[in-house]
């Protein structure tokens, strides 16, 4: 299959998932430029790269060689189990911390709005940014060595989660499991709503086509699998979930389908 990553400077926002290409990625607008704008604050020494602009920090090296299990708020999240001895460390997302299940077991968020704050600090749990949201700098202030800046060449529409793969990738895990990555089924029309898994009886709207939801994923395990996670194993625990669009590609024994 050919590679080819569809970047803002040739495609429409809605369409592209990658800023620009790898060689432009430090000294493009949306770049190491555009880190230092929204992070201002930033106090530690920064590792750049052609995928991802972040700072040091211990936990970066934790995540090196881990097995990383990546929670997303999609439905899948609520079908299956998984037994969280078999993972080094757990990822997860914005509202992580309404759903009993999950919010004692993680150790990194990715937060998209606040209320992450209080769950975070009781539970030493390491908050990573990648935009400069106002609740960033006073998180950042108050619990600085529970947080980490990073700003990376990929930016899918399709939610944190496939974010939080392609970091854990980036920070050098060597498998990576996900669940509640999910998109939306065929049958379902732009904004229709559909339960959140992290948020009890509310749902949440479509807003995109199902050939989008198929071209976001696709280009999300096209760059994983044969770009930057060449060497990495990944499984998809949300096979067969009737929202998970990712189980086109990819199956719970990580076998890549197409």
């Amino acid at each position: 299959m050919t590679y080819k990553e569809k970047t803002r400077e040739e495609h429409i926002l809605k369409i592209a998932s990658f800023f620009t290409t790898s060689e432009k990625f430090l000294n493009h607008p949306r770049g190491l430029k555009f880190f230092k704008q929204s992070f201002p604050y930033c106090r530690r020494p920064l590792v750049t790269g052609t995928e991802i602009i972040h700072e040091e920090h211990p936990f970066v090296e934790q995540v090196k060689d881990s097995k990383v299990l990546v929670i997303g708020g999609g439905p899948s999240t609520l079908r299956y189990n998984w037994n969280w001895e078999d993972y080094d460390l757990v990822f997860s997302c914005t509202q992580f911390y309404l759903n009993a299940k999950i919010r004692n077991h993680v150790n990194l968020v990715v937060p998209m709005r606040g209320g992450f704050e209080d769950c975070c600090k009781k539970n030493n749990i390491m908050v990573a940014f990648d935009r400069g949201k106002s609740f960033v700098n006073g998180f950042y202030t108050r619990c600085h060595n529970q947080s980490v800046l990073f700003q990376t060449r990929y930016w899918s529409k399709a939610g944190v989660a496939p974010r939080l793969i392609v970091l854990a990738t980036l920070w050098g895990a060597k498998e990576v499991h996900v669940v509640g990555a999910d998109g939306y089924p065929k049958e379902f029309k732009p904004l229709q709503r559909t339960k959140h898994a992290f948020l009890g009886g509310a749902t949440t709207a479509n807003n995109h086509s199902y050939q989008r939801w198929q071209t976001i994923y696709l280009d999300l395990w096209q760059y994983l699998l044969y770009k930057i996670g060449t060497k990495v194993k990944y499984v998809n625990l949300g096979y067969g979930h009737p929202y998970n669009i990712s189980s086109l590609y990819l199956d719970n024994k990580g076998n890549w389908l197409s």
